[in-house]
């Protein structure tokens, strides 16, 4: 049994066409709109990003700036007062009580400066986690700091400067750094080094919230590796670190330079940062930092030996983009499944008059030249096809009627020509051989007329011992040449 062919509906094979094209255009526009917004996001994000980044280092140097002013304004009061060193205590108290950002405060003085007070003398007051203010002679508890490291520097420098990071001797975990500030005696000597500490832990809070507030601005989602700020030193050391033990201890640069790839990136990074240059483009340096790819900004710190960097990892940037085109994408799904039904539901509609027209065809084809033919409103294509179906099937019935007319009339004349044939045959000699009773004669004749019937005859006979026979020819074929039989006899004596 021949297996049926399937039938593919042509509204569905029009529709998935105009749908293949609309989809590469879509898609094509699409791409093109995720790329040019990708890009204008990129860099708003990035510009958001800078502008935070330049909000929290104005932030922190007016927050080192007041420990600075703080120091200095008591400069004056301190030299002022240096015959009187119980009023040291109260000075040192003064400045930590007054300023929120300095932890602790401490003026050390040199060796012997004042005999009744012993050979260290170093009053200080801090600020404990509970916001108390306690004051207390740092001499009388701790190591000698006439040998310290940053007390000689000071008094070498003579100048007021920020020194290296240390961690707090009271609580022996608080990260803090100090502002130095020389004190001198009349005689312009310098007597003690005044120090104002500002915590570490302060600065890594307030950078995160910073950072908090600069993924709110950027409407970025929450992710697994979020943004990060740090405060780094001079050599990349860690000022400032979400994770208190890097605090002092990890490298930034070194980290880097771990992950750098075949361009150095990070190499070119890390000599800007040390030539305290500002990050300008938006994408910079994108390298893998804390293995993930990251957007690298920085800016030096006012005022300071600092570096303030920014790790913005890429998906963080990236994450408006891929929402806009995540966006895109299903915009252009729903426009193509809706111009998908619409189209096919169109299509399917205006093409239903071509499946009746075939279904008219098929009624014609067995014969049936009357079928109706459906009926087209619009002027179109459609209804030019319909029109020439209708004229073919007029035309196909007007010739099948004449044929049919034509037939009979032929089948008349053929009968006529067989019963005209076989008059023609009756005419002629049948029995051979001839003359079965004689020996010495025989004779044979044939008949082949070119067409159905002709006008040639012959016939032959013995009489008196004489053999007659006569031959009938005319000119032409068919029955016309019946009418012009000439007959020629030709009698022939018989010798035996």
């Amino acid at each position: 049994m021949k297996k049926e062919k399937k039938v593919y509906s042509f509204a569905t094979r029009l529709s998935q066409w105009v749908m293949l094209v609309l989809f590469i255009m879509m898609s094509a526009l699409a791409f093109f709109i995720y790329y040019i917004t990708g890009s204008v996001l990129l860099e708003s994000e990035a510009s958001t990003i800078k502008n935070s980044m330049k909000s929290a280092e104005r932030n922190i140097s007016d927050m080192m700036s007041d420990v600075m002013v703080a120091t200095d304004n008591n400069v004056f009061d301190i030299e002022r007062n240096l015959s009187k060193p119980d009023e040291m205590q109260a000075i040192v108290e003064r400045i930590v009580k007054q300023n929120k950002h300095i932890r602790s405060c401490g003026i050390s003085f040199i060796e012997n400066y004042y005999p009744s007070k012993g050979r260290l003398f170093c009053p200080y007051a801090w600020r404990n986690d509970s916001s108390e203010i306690q004051v207390q002679r740092l001499g009388d508890v701790v190591s000698d700091y006439l040998n310290s490291k940053w007390f000689k520097e000071a008094v070498t420098r003579d100048s007021a400067y920020w020194a290296d990071p240390f961690i707090d001797g009271h609580d022996g975990k608080t990260p803090l750094v100090a502002f130095l500030q020389p004190i001198h005696d009349q005689q312009g000597r310098v007597v003690a080094v005044m120090g104002a500490d500002l915590s570490l832990d302060f600065m890594t809070e307030f950078l995160e919230e910073q950072d908090s507030l600069t993924e709110d601005a950027m409407l970025v989602a929450p992710t697994e590796i979020p943004l990060r700020s740090y405060m780094l030193s001079q050599d990349g050391t860690y000022l400032t670190h979400p994770e208190s033990w890097h605090i002092m201890k990890g490298n930034f640069f070194q980290h880097v330079k771990d992950y750098d790839d075949e361009e150095g990136m990070a190499k070119n990074a890390i000599k800007e940062m040390k030539e305290k240059k500002v990050s300008n483009s938006e994408t910079d340096y994108m390298m893998m930092i804390n293995r993930t790819p990251s957007y690298l900004f920085y800016a030096p710190v006012k005022g300071t030996d600092w570096i303030l960097v920014v790790v913005a990892p890429r998906v963080v940037l990236d994450f408006m983009g891929l929402v806009v085109g995540l966006f895109m994408l299903v915009v252009v799904l729903v426009i193509i499944q809706v111009t998908f039904l619409v189209c096919r539901f169109v299509i399917k509609r205006s093409a239903k008059p071509l499946k009746v027209l075939a279904d008219a065809a098929d009624m014609v084809a067995q014969g049936h030249f009357d079928t109706q033919l459906p009926s087209i409103k619009h002027n179109d294509e459609i209804h030019q096809l319909r029109d020439s179906f209708e004229n073919m099937q007029q035309s196909l019935a007007t010739y099948v009627e004449d044929l049919k007319t034509t037939t009979a009339a032929k089948a008349s004349i053929e009968n006529e020509l067989e019963i005209a044939h076989g008059i023609q045959m009756s005419m002629l000699p049948k029995t051979y051989p001839a003359f079965p009773d004689r020996n010495d004669i025989d004779i044979y004749g044939q008949v082949t007329p070119a067409k159905a019937v002709g006008g040639d005859l012959y016939d032959f006979f013995i009489h008196d011992e004489k053999l007659f026979f006569c031959i009938g020819d005319v000119s032409g074929k068919g029955v016309p040449a019946c009418s012009g039989i000439s007959l020629h006899i030709l009698p022939t004596r018989i010798k035996w």
